[in-house]
Protein backbone atom coordinates (compact mmCIF):
# COMPACT_ATOMS: atom_id res chain seq x y z
CA UNK A 1 0.00 0.00 0.00
CA UNK A 2 1.73 3.52 -1.50
CA UNK A 3 1.15 6.63 1.09
CA UNK A 4 -1.20 7.49 -1.26
CA UNK A 5 -3.34 4.62 -0.83
CA UNK A 6 -3.01 5.79 2.85
CA UNK A 7 -4.01 8.89 2.76
CA UNK A 8 -7.01 7.98 0.39
CA UNK A 9 -8.19 5.32 2.82
CA UNK A 10 -7.67 7.32 6.26
CA UNK A 11 -10.09 9.83 4.78
CA UNK A 12 -12.32 7.75 3.70
CA UNK A 13 -12.71 5.71 7.39
CA UNK A 14 -12.14 8.56 8.82
CA UNK A 15 -15.62 10.29 7.28
CA UNK A 16 -17.15 7.21 7.82
CA UNK A 17 -16.94 6.97 11.43
CA UNK A 18 -17.43 10.63 11.32
CA UNK A 19 -20.83 9.87 10.52
CA UNK A 20 -21.94 7.27 12.03
CA UNK A 21 -21.13 8.54 15.30
CA UNK A 22 -23.47 11.74 14.02
CA UNK A 23 -26.13 9.69 13.03
CA UNK A 24 -26.12 7.53 16.19
CA UNK A 25 -25.71 10.36 18.29
CA UNK A 26 -28.95 11.51 16.93
CA UNK A 27 -30.94 8.37 17.09
CA UNK A 28 -30.23 7.82 20.73
CA UNK A 29 -30.72 11.77 21.62
CA UNK A 30 -34.60 10.90 19.62
CA UNK A 31 -35.31 7.30 20.87
CA UNK A 32 -33.56 8.04 24.90
CA UNK A 33 -36.03 11.09 24.86
CA UNK A 34 -38.93 8.89 22.91
CA UNK A 35 -38.66 6.10 25.13
CA UNK A 36 -37.48 8.06 28.42
CA UNK A 37 -40.18 6.58 30.91
CA UNK A 38 -39.70 2.94 29.51
CA UNK A 39 -35.50 2.65 30.31
CA UNK A 40 -35.88 4.99 33.70
CA UNK A 41 -37.92 2.03 35.05
CA UNK A 42 -35.64 -0.49 33.31
CA UNK A 43 -32.39 1.28 34.55
CA UNK A 44 -34.07 1.91 38.66
CA UNK A 45 -34.66 -1.86 38.47
CA UNK A 46 -31.38 -2.89 37.11
CA UNK A 47 -29.96 -0.52 40.13
CA UNK A 48 -27.69 1.64 37.59
CA UNK A 49 -29.26 3.87 34.95
CA UNK A 50 -26.25 4.99 33.24
CA UNK A 51 -25.35 1.09 32.09
CA UNK A 52 -28.91 0.06 31.71
CA UNK A 53 -28.68 2.92 29.16
CA UNK A 54 -25.28 2.06 27.50
CA UNK A 55 -25.92 -1.02 27.16
CA UNK A 56 -28.78 -1.27 25.89
CA UNK A 57 -28.10 1.42 23.26
CA UNK A 58 -25.27 -0.20 21.88
CA UNK A 59 -26.31 -3.26 21.05
CA UNK A 60 -29.30 -1.33 19.29
CA UNK A 61 -26.21 0.92 17.65
CA UNK A 62 -25.18 -2.79 15.88
CA UNK A 63 -28.48 -2.82 14.23
CA UNK A 64 -28.66 1.17 13.33
CA UNK A 65 -25.43 0.27 11.32
CA UNK A 66 -27.28 -2.74 9.27
CA UNK A 67 -29.77 -0.06 8.00
CA UNK A 68 -26.81 2.22 7.14
CA UNK A 69 -24.09 0.62 6.14
CA UNK A 70 -24.94 1.75 2.39
CA UNK A 71 -25.61 4.84 2.89
CA UNK A 72 -22.35 5.53 5.21
CA UNK A 73 -20.74 3.99 2.12
CA UNK A 74 -21.98 6.32 -0.40
CA UNK A 75 -21.53 9.09 1.65
CA UNK A 76 -18.21 8.41 2.94
CA UNK A 77 -16.83 7.67 -0.80
CA UNK A 78 -18.41 11.16 -2.12
CA UNK A 79 -16.55 13.37 0.27
CA UNK A 80 -13.30 11.98 -0.02
CA UNK A 81 -13.48 12.25 -3.90
CA UNK A 82 -15.32 15.53 -3.87
CA UNK A 83 -12.85 16.62 -1.40
CA UNK A 84 -9.90 15.40 -3.25
CA UNK A 85 -11.09 17.32 -6.33
CA UNK A 86 -11.53 20.37 -4.65
CA UNK A 87 -8.42 20.62 -3.20
CA UNK A 88 -6.81 19.84 -6.63
CA UNK A 89 -5.16 16.51 -5.32
CA UNK A 90 -6.14 14.43 -8.44
CA UNK A 91 -4.62 16.65 -11.16
CA UNK A 92 -0.80 15.74 -10.22
CA UNK A 93 -2.04 12.04 -9.84
CA UNK A 94 -3.85 11.59 -13.04
CA UNK A 95 -0.69 13.69 -14.67
CA UNK A 96 1.92 11.17 -13.31
CA UNK A 97 -0.39 8.60 -14.96
CA UNK A 98 -2.35 7.01 -11.99
CA UNK A 99 -5.73 5.70 -13.97
CA UNK A 100 -8.54 6.48 -11.91
CA UNK A 101 -9.49 3.43 -11.12
CA UNK A 102 -5.90 2.58 -9.40
CA UNK A 103 -7.04 6.05 -7.28
CA UNK A 104 -10.89 4.93 -6.26
CA UNK A 105 -9.54 1.46 -5.77
CA UNK A 106 -8.80 1.76 -1.50
CA UNK A 107 -12.00 3.22 -1.36
CA UNK A 108 -14.11 0.28 -3.23
CA UNK A 109 -11.50 -2.38 -1.23
CA UNK A 110 -12.71 -0.48 2.44
CA UNK A 111 -16.59 -0.57 1.49
CA UNK A 112 -15.99 -3.94 0.76
CA UNK A 113 -14.32 -5.28 4.26
CA UNK A 114 -17.42 -2.75 5.77
CA UNK A 115 -20.20 -4.38 3.36
CA UNK A 116 -18.58 -7.87 4.94
CA UNK A 117 -18.34 -6.43 8.97
CA UNK A 118 -21.85 -5.86 7.85
CA UNK A 119 -22.96 -9.18 7.22
CA UNK A 120 -21.11 -10.50 9.97
CA UNK A 121 -23.31 -8.09 12.37
CA UNK A 122 -26.77 -9.39 10.48
CA UNK A 123 -25.83 -13.06 10.67
CA UNK A 124 -24.30 -13.18 13.36
CA UNK A 125 -23.98 -10.51 16.11
CA UNK A 126 -27.61 -9.04 15.74
CA UNK A 127 -29.30 -12.83 16.21
CA UNK A 128 -26.85 -13.83 19.44
CA UNK A 129 -28.82 -10.51 20.43
CA UNK A 130 -32.23 -11.51 19.72
CA UNK A 131 -33.64 -12.23 22.82
CA UNK A 132 -32.26 -9.59 25.18
CA UNK A 133 -32.62 -6.60 23.27
CA UNK A 134 -33.97 -7.10 20.02
CA UNK A 135 -37.24 -8.97 21.36
CA UNK A 136 -38.07 -6.59 24.14
CA UNK A 137 -39.24 -2.97 24.61
CA UNK A 138 -37.17 -0.66 26.45
CA UNK A 139 -38.23 -1.13 30.05
CA UNK A 140 -38.27 -4.86 29.71
CA UNK A 141 -34.59 -4.95 28.82
CA UNK A 142 -32.52 -6.55 31.80
CA UNK A 143 -35.41 -6.99 34.45
CA UNK A 144 -35.62 -10.65 34.21
CA UNK A 145 -39.34 -9.85 33.15
CA UNK A 146 -39.41 -11.45 29.90
CA UNK A 147 -40.88 -11.12 26.59
CA UNK A 148 -44.44 -10.84 25.32
CA UNK A 149 -45.35 -13.88 23.40
CA UNK A 150 -47.15 -13.42 20.40
CA UNK A 151 -49.53 -16.70 19.51
CA UNK A 152 -48.11 -19.05 17.03
CA UNK A 153 -49.91 -22.15 15.73
CA UNK A 154 -48.25 -25.50 14.81
CA UNK A 155 -49.63 -26.00 11.07
CA UNK A 156 -48.69 -29.62 11.62
CA UNK A 157 -51.00 -30.29 14.56
CA UNK A 158 -53.18 -27.02 14.46
CA UNK A 159 -52.07 -26.28 18.05
CA UNK A 160 -51.94 -22.63 19.07
CA UNK A 161 -49.35 -22.21 21.47
CA UNK A 162 -49.95 -19.09 23.61
CA UNK A 163 -48.49 -17.35 26.89
CA UNK A 164 -47.77 -14.72 29.16
CA UNK A 165 -44.01 -13.97 29.21
CA UNK A 166 -41.21 -15.88 27.46
CA UNK A 167 -37.66 -16.04 29.96
CA UNK A 168 -34.91 -16.60 27.70
CA UNK A 169 -32.46 -17.73 30.16
CA UNK A 170 -34.51 -20.96 31.16
CA UNK A 171 -36.20 -20.67 27.73
CA UNK A 172 -39.60 -21.23 29.89
CA UNK A 173 -43.16 -19.70 29.33
CA UNK A 174 -45.33 -18.08 32.16
CA UNK A 175 -48.55 -19.25 32.23
CA UNK A 176 -48.88 -21.28 28.89
CA UNK A 177 -52.22 -21.43 27.57
CA UNK A 178 -52.53 -23.50 24.18
CA UNK A 179 -55.10 -24.22 22.11
CA UNK A 180 -56.32 -27.50 20.75
CA UNK A 181 -57.64 -28.25 17.64
CA UNK A 182 -60.87 -30.82 16.87
CA UNK A 183 -59.16 -34.00 17.74
CA UNK A 184 -57.31 -33.40 20.37
CA UNK A 185 -59.60 -31.15 22.24
CA UNK A 186 -61.02 -34.84 24.04
CA UNK A 187 -60.42 -33.37 27.44
CA UNK A 188 -61.32 -29.44 27.19
CA UNK A 189 -60.22 -27.09 24.44
CA UNK A 190 -57.50 -25.35 26.17
CA UNK A 191 -54.67 -27.07 27.83
CA UNK A 192 -53.52 -24.32 31.07
CA UNK A 193 -50.09 -24.66 32.91
CA UNK A 194 -48.19 -23.16 35.70
CA UNK A 195 -45.17 -22.72 33.11
CA UNK A 196 -44.05 -24.78 29.97
CA UNK A 197 -39.78 -25.10 29.72
CA UNK A 198 -38.70 -26.05 25.93
CA UNK A 199 -36.64 -29.17 25.26
CA UNK A 200 -34.84 -30.14 22.12
CA UNK A 201 -34.94 -33.06 20.80
CA UNK A 202 -33.28 -36.53 21.96
CA UNK A 203 -32.57 -39.41 20.77
CA UNK A 204 -35.58 -40.65 23.48
CA UNK A 205 -38.30 -37.86 22.81
CA UNK A 206 -39.15 -35.42 20.20
CA UNK A 207 -38.77 -31.57 20.93
CA UNK A 208 -41.85 -29.76 22.25
CA UNK A 209 -42.87 -27.81 25.12
CA UNK A 210 -42.98 -29.53 28.81
CA UNK A 211 -45.81 -27.95 30.59
CA UNK A 212 -45.33 -27.82 34.89
CA UNK A 213 -48.23 -28.22 36.98
CA UNK A 214 -51.16 -28.89 34.31
CA UNK A 215 -54.13 -26.53 35.58
CA UNK A 216 -56.65 -27.94 32.97
CA UNK A 217 -57.80 -30.23 31.50
CA UNK A 218 -57.06 -32.65 34.85
CA UNK A 219 -58.74 -35.74 33.38
CA UNK A 220 -55.94 -35.05 30.39
CA UNK A 221 -52.95 -36.06 32.80
CA UNK A 222 -54.87 -39.89 33.97
CA UNK A 223 -55.15 -40.98 30.69
CA UNK A 224 -53.06 -41.89 27.89
CA UNK A 225 -51.59 -39.78 25.47
CA UNK A 226 -53.08 -37.68 22.71
CA UNK A 227 -52.64 -38.55 19.04
CA UNK A 228 -52.71 -36.65 15.45
CA UNK A 229 -52.13 -39.17 12.52
CA UNK A 230 -51.31 -42.01 14.77
CA UNK A 231 -48.32 -39.84 16.35
CA UNK A 232 -48.15 -38.86 19.96
CA UNK A 233 -48.62 -35.12 20.79
CA UNK A 234 -50.18 -35.00 23.90
CA UNK A 235 -47.68 -36.64 26.11
CA UNK A 236 -48.76 -37.59 29.99
CA UNK A 237 -47.26 -39.30 32.38
CA UNK A 238 -49.67 -42.69 32.06
CA UNK A 239 -47.75 -43.18 28.43
CA UNK A 240 -44.38 -42.05 29.20
CA UNK A 241 -43.41 -42.55 33.15
CA UNK A 242 -39.59 -42.57 32.47
CA UNK A 243 -39.61 -38.67 31.75
CA UNK A 244 -43.24 -37.05 32.00
CA UNK A 245 -44.36 -36.30 36.05
CA UNK A 246 -47.72 -37.17 36.71
CA UNK A 247 -48.47 -33.28 37.17
CA UNK A 248 -46.93 -32.44 34.11
CA UNK A 249 -47.68 -33.41 30.33
CA UNK A 250 -45.61 -32.77 26.74
CA UNK A 251 -46.63 -31.56 23.90
CA UNK A 252 -44.54 -32.61 20.59
CA UNK A 253 -43.81 -29.39 18.33
CA UNK A 254 -41.66 -28.45 15.84
CA UNK A 255 -41.51 -24.65 17.36
CA UNK A 256 -38.98 -23.80 18.54
CA UNK A 257 -38.68 -21.32 21.70
CA UNK A 258 -36.32 -18.69 20.03
CA UNK A 259 -39.46 -18.56 16.86
CA UNK A 260 -42.21 -18.30 19.48
CA UNK A 261 -40.39 -16.03 21.91
CA UNK A 262 -38.69 -13.53 18.92
CA UNK A 263 -41.71 -13.09 16.90
CA UNK A 264 -41.57 -10.51 14.67
CA UNK A 265 -37.75 -10.13 15.65
CA UNK A 266 -37.17 -13.31 15.31
CA UNK A 267 -38.64 -12.84 11.65
CA UNK A 268 -36.56 -9.82 10.95
CA UNK A 269 -33.33 -9.88 12.22
CA UNK A 270 -32.76 -13.91 12.75
CA UNK A 271 -29.66 -15.60 10.72
CA UNK A 272 -30.24 -16.26 6.97
CA UNK A 273 -29.66 -20.31 8.04
CA UNK A 274 -32.64 -20.10 10.78
CA UNK A 275 -35.05 -18.15 8.64
CA UNK A 276 -34.43 -21.04 5.88
CA UNK A 277 -34.52 -23.71 8.37
CA UNK A 278 -38.00 -22.38 9.40
CA UNK A 279 -39.32 -21.94 5.88
CA UNK A 280 -38.40 -26.15 5.74
CA UNK A 281 -40.30 -26.85 8.90
CA UNK A 282 -43.68 -27.77 8.83
CA UNK A 283 -45.12 -26.65 11.64
CA UNK A 284 -44.76 -23.04 10.63
CA UNK A 285 -46.54 -21.51 7.40
CA UNK A 286 -44.30 -18.55 7.16
CA UNK A 287 -45.39 -15.38 5.04
CA UNK A 288 -43.92 -13.88 1.90
CA UNK A 289 -42.25 -11.50 3.64
CA UNK A 290 -39.86 -14.01 5.10
CA UNK A 291 -38.99 -15.79 1.79
CA UNK A 292 -38.70 -11.78 0.74
CA UNK A 293 -36.23 -11.20 3.65
CA UNK A 294 -34.31 -14.43 2.86
CA UNK A 295 -33.76 -12.95 -0.82
CA UNK A 296 -32.66 -9.54 0.59
CA UNK A 297 -30.18 -11.02 2.56
CA UNK A 298 -28.50 -12.60 -0.31
CA UNK A 299 -28.60 -9.74 -2.78
CA UNK A 300 -27.71 -7.22 -0.24
CA UNK A 301 -24.20 -7.05 0.14
CA UNK A 302 -24.24 -6.75 -3.83
CA UNK A 303 -26.96 -4.01 -3.19
CA UNK A 304 -24.74 -2.10 -1.34
CA UNK A 305 -21.56 -2.27 -3.84
CA UNK A 306 -23.56 -1.24 -7.09
CA UNK A 307 -24.26 1.64 -5.00
CA UNK A 308 -21.13 2.87 -4.39
CA UNK A 309 -20.36 1.68 -8.35
CA UNK A 310 -23.28 3.97 -9.41
CA UNK A 311 -22.02 7.08 -6.95
CA UNK A 312 -18.01 6.68 -7.88
CA UNK A 313 -18.70 7.33 -11.89
CA UNK A 314 -21.09 10.22 -11.51
CA UNK A 315 -18.18 12.13 -8.75
CA UNK A 316 -15.51 11.82 -10.84
CA UNK A 317 -17.31 12.95 -13.97
CA UNK A 318 -19.65 15.54 -13.06
CA UNK A 319 -17.92 17.26 -9.81
CA UNK A 320 -17.18 21.07 -9.73
CA UNK A 321 -15.39 20.91 -6.87
CA UNK A 322 -18.71 21.33 -4.70
CA UNK A 323 -18.79 19.56 -1.91
CA UNK A 324 -22.22 19.83 -0.97
CA UNK A 325 -23.15 19.70 -4.32
CA UNK A 326 -21.76 16.07 -4.42
CA UNK A 327 -24.14 15.35 -1.11
CA UNK A 328 -26.85 16.52 -2.89
CA UNK A 329 -26.18 14.03 -6.27
CA UNK A 330 -24.87 11.78 -3.55
CA UNK A 331 -28.50 12.30 -2.05
CA UNK A 332 -31.10 12.18 -4.76
CA UNK A 333 -29.08 9.15 -6.05
CA UNK A 334 -29.52 7.03 -2.28
CA UNK A 335 -33.50 8.04 -2.32
CA UNK A 336 -33.81 7.20 -5.98
CA UNK A 337 -31.92 3.56 -4.88
CA UNK A 338 -33.17 2.97 -1.82
CA UNK A 339 -36.78 4.13 -3.28
CA UNK A 340 -37.15 1.42 -6.06
CA UNK A 341 -35.55 -1.36 -3.54
CA UNK A 342 -38.39 -0.76 -1.26
CA UNK A 343 -41.10 -0.76 -3.80
CA UNK A 344 -40.17 -3.61 -5.54
CA UNK A 345 -39.68 -5.33 -2.40
CA UNK A 346 -43.61 -4.14 -1.64
CA UNK A 347 -44.53 -5.59 -5.23
CA UNK A 348 -42.72 -8.92 -4.72
CA UNK A 349 -44.40 -9.36 -1.58
CA UNK A 350 -47.92 -8.48 -2.29
CA UNK A 351 -47.96 -10.55 -6.14
CA UNK A 352 -46.62 -13.56 -4.38
CA UNK A 353 -43.38 -12.90 -6.19
CA UNK A 354 -40.52 -12.43 -3.32
CA UNK A 355 -37.62 -13.49 -5.54
CA UNK A 356 -38.49 -11.17 -8.10
CA UNK A 357 -38.64 -8.33 -5.53
CA UNK A 358 -35.59 -9.29 -4.38
CA UNK A 359 -33.57 -9.44 -7.00
CA UNK A 360 -35.11 -6.81 -9.55
CA UNK A 361 -33.06 -3.95 -8.04
CA UNK A 362 -30.40 -5.90 -8.77
CA UNK A 363 -31.33 -6.82 -12.82
CA UNK A 364 -31.92 -2.96 -12.78
CA UNK A 365 -28.92 -1.26 -11.63
CA UNK A 366 -26.08 -3.03 -12.04
CA UNK A 367 -26.12 -2.85 -15.65
CA UNK A 368 -26.23 0.98 -15.62
CA UNK A 369 -23.48 1.02 -12.84
CA UNK A 370 -20.97 -1.02 -15.38
CA UNK A 371 -22.33 1.03 -18.39
CA UNK A 372 -21.52 4.65 -15.86
CA UNK A 373 -18.45 2.54 -14.73
CA UNK A 374 -16.86 1.94 -18.18
CA UNK A 375 -15.62 5.52 -18.35
CA UNK A 376 -13.30 4.86 -15.21
CA UNK A 377 -11.85 1.79 -16.25
CA UNK A 378 -10.62 3.57 -19.57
Amino acid sequence: MTKVDFYILRNFCRTLILWYLCLVGLYVVFDLFTNFDDVLSSGKANGNIVLSIGRYYFFKTFQFFDVLVSLLIMISAMITLSTMIRHNEMIPLLASGISQLRIIMPIIGAASIVILLAMVCRELLLPNYLNDILANKPGDVGQGTGTSVEGITDSRTGINIRGDKALWSTKTINAPNFSLPVGLDKYGRYLNANSAQYLAATKDRPAGFMLKNVTAPKELLENESLTHEDEAVIVTAKSAPDWVEPTDCFVVTGITFNQLAGGKAWREYGSTLELIEGVRNPSLDLATEVYSVIHTRITQPMLDLTLLLLGLPIILTKSDRNVFKALGIGALLIIAFLAIQLISKQVGISYQQPVMGAWFPLILFVPIAAYLFYDVLR
